[in-house]
């Protein structure tokens, strides 16, 4: 907490200009991080197959899946979850 401190003293010991600086450094520090993280995800195994499927999607009809039944029970509850008197579901 007091190496912070300091390192806030400094920051604004001379005003602006020096804290101008550190902004020059903060900006794109996180972004170089960014970068990095994304090169390193590219370079592992099966990277292209994971980059192939968030790009084509997923289609699936809601007929062929388990939520079909829970797509059909959200029109006959309230916002609670309760069913709504004089439904037959």
């Amino acid at each position: 907490m007091i190496i912070t401190w300091v390192l806030v003293y400094f920051c604004v010991f001379k005003g602006v200009k020096s804290s101008s600086y550190v902004v020059w450094v903060t900006v794109p520090l996180p972004c170089v991080f960014v970068l990095f993280m994304v090169l390193n995800g590219l370079t592992l195994n099966n990277a292209d197959q994971g980059i192939r499927m968030y790009l084509k999607g997923i289609t699936v009809k809601m007929t062929e899946t388990a939520e079909d039944g829970t797509v059909t029970q959200l029109y006959h509850t309230d916002r609670f979850g309760n069913k709504l008197p004089g439904e037959l579901v």
